[in-house]
């Protein structure tokens, strides 16, 4: 690899000559730059760009404002603003449908499920306002049970995550995938989703982005 390059360096300085700065891509993977000193690799190009490709919308009674996913991928609890949490079954991610739904008596804008146990709650927008959680148990995520509501708060919504070298974030216009060896900018930017509504939160598994897409409910992306 390093002869390679020797070799490429050599080829491409005799090539562009040593008055202009040119810029070229070899292989698919390496930068190149020739400039008055000669080329130079100043960076790295993956094969692989992932982009953004809607396959299904499920509208829910609420507004989809957070979400999270069973540990198969197989299940997403929505938390949906005043109509409570969603409980919808992806495991064919083209085919979503509803399994439960539950009015909490509360306006609910987050939900994480921890060792089986769903936790449904409102965050707090000031110190002044009432807050708690509900707990439902979905050990069996086809037949999940209300346990109780305690008082209590859970931390901000699924925004943002990092896979790899990619950072995935929720954007003024839905969501976008940022390559983190180049750091973060527009010209770092691979893919964008332009949501119908705001997208408030979102889960990955696998090769599946599932949004919590407000009043357009829950939308789930193919990465391909």
């Amino acid at each position: 690899m390093v002869l390679r390059f020797f070799t490429l360096s050599i080829l491409l300085f005799g090539f562009f000559g040593c008055e202009t700065s040119t810029t070229m891509t070899i292989g698919g993977d390496i930068m190149l730059s020739s400039r008055q000193d000669g080329p130079t690799a100043y960076g790295y190009k993956n094969y692989f760009e992932p982009t953004l490709q809607e396959i299904s919308n499920f509208g829910i009674s609420g507004t989809a404002v957070d979400i999270t996913l069973s540990k198969d991928g197989k299940i997403a609890y929505i938390a949906s603003g005043s109509n409570g949490l969603e409980i919808i079954d992806v495991s064919d991610p083209e085919y979503p449908f509803l399994i439960e739904s539950y009015d909490l008596d509360a306006y609910i804008n987050r939900v994480e499920l921890v060792n089986d146990l769903v936790y449904a709650a409102y965050i707090p927008q000031s110190a002044a306002d009432y807050y708690n959680i509900s707990l439902i148990d979905a050990q069996n995520p086809y037949n999940p049970h209300y346990l109780g509501t305690i008082e209590g708060t859970l931390n901000q919504p699924h925004t943002s995550l990092t896979e790899g070298d990619y950072l995935f974030t929720v954007t003024q216009e839905g969501i976008a995938i940022y390559d983190l060896r180049a750091g973060i900018g527009e010209d770092t930017m691979v893919s964008e989703y332009t949501a119908g509504d705001s997208v408030y939160a979102f889960a990955l598994y696998g090769d599946y982005l599932y949004l919590a897409n407000g009043r357009w409910g829950l939308t789930i992306l193919k990465i391909i």
